[in-house]
């Protein structure tokens, strides 16, 4: 029988949701301009804007959820910023109803994946949350972060 070894892979492609110019993610309003889409949406998403060591765009990663809580594991985004050669990342979450507050499970998240992301020598921007009609608050504007 034959033994099967996994074989990585990583490709670039254009997403038609996020059009990209090259642009550095190092402010908040940047980074909720460029992940607008998501203020439409019925349900939360997470997104994770994993970058290279001039905070551009390496890769996308889309975490889906429910009409209140995005799937996020720690291990899986991680993952994908070593995966993708990533030295940062933003993570961009939205909140269907509204509320315009990060809640405590949101930073408890968020501190948590700040500490895995230190261990791997991975800077974690900012966490900005999308509250409908255009506004945004960030985590690393409120030095939460």
């Amino acid at each position: 029988m034959p033994i099967y070894a996994r074989r990585i892979e990583t490709r670039m492609v254009a997403e038609k949701d996020f059009p990209y110019h090259r642009e550095q993610f190092d402010r908040s309003q940047t980074i909720a301009n460029f992940c607008n889409v998501l203020q439409d949406s019925d349900i939360e998403k997470l997104l994770v804007l994993h970058l290279d060591g001039q905070n551009r765009l390496n890769c996308i990663q889309i975490q889906t959820g429910t009409v209140n809580r995005a799937a996020a594991y720690v291990r899986e985004i991680i993952k994908h910023a070593l995966l993708s050669s990533s030295s940062g990342m933003a993570i961009v979450h939205n909140h269907p109803s509204g509320d315009p507050c990060f809640s405590d499970q949101d930073i408890r998240f968020t501190r948590k994946l700040k500490e895995a992301c230190a261990l791997m020598e991975i800077t974690l921007l900012d966490h900005v949350l999308l509250t409908g009609e255009g506004r945004h608050i960030s985590m690393a504007d409120q030095g939460i972060l």
